[in-house]
């Protein structure tokens, strides 16, 4: 008679560590019913996380008629080719433009208007709602790069003050006084 094989193999006391173990056949276990585990959120990054994405802010914009724009443009290109260094961009030079000539400024919006009222009614001030703006030709955008967003609040600020309707009245007239560009 053969003798009977016993499915497990003996185990010897002289393997050697540099022998790997057989590998052990899978286990399959029973089956189960299939839970979905949702992944982790993650936390949006913010402003104070260690590497944050640059926050890119447009500069602040003007309507300029084409002979204002050209003159100011001419100006820059002018600046940039004497000394790139020291060139203004167009955000200074109407910084510059309204510094020079704000006392002119203020007087251009800021004059009063005849009363031809007796003073029995109260009117509503023409001089609160200021005229629209029409243009026979198109405006050019012009953005105003260099300028700081604190400079570009008191910008807005000043076409409120002195009644100028809008940044692009106030900015066009300082150049046309700065670059000495007439009306048309």
């Amino acid at each position: 008679m053969t003798p009977k094989v016993s499915p497990e193999p003996a185990e010897t006391d002289n393997a050697s560590p540099d022998t790997e173990d057989p590998a052990p056949e899978p286990t399959h276990p029973a089956p189960e019913t299939t839970r979905f585990v949702a992944a982790p959120r993650r936390k949006p990054k913010t402003r104070s996380d260690s590497n944050p994405a640059p926050i890119r802010i447009a500069p602040p914009e003007v309507y300029l008629p084409p002979a204002v724009y050209a003159a100011l443009r001419q100006l820059t290109l002018e600046e940039r080719q004497r000394d790139r260094a020291t060139a203004r961009p167009y955000g200074q030079v109407v910084l510059d433009a309204i510094e020079t000539h704000a006392g002119e400024l203020q007087r251009h919006w800021n004059t009063p208007e005849p009363q031809t009222s007796t003073g029995l009614f109260k009117r509503r001030e023409t001089s609160a709602q200021p005229r629209r703006r029409r243009h026979s030709e198109i405006q050019a955008r012009v953005p105003l790069g260099g300028i700081i967003s604190s400079d570009t609040a008191t910008l807005d600020a000043l076409v409120e003050e002195w009644s100028a309707g809008s940044r692009s009245a106030l900015v066009e007239h300082a150049l046309r006084l700065y670059l000495n560009v007439r009306p048309d």
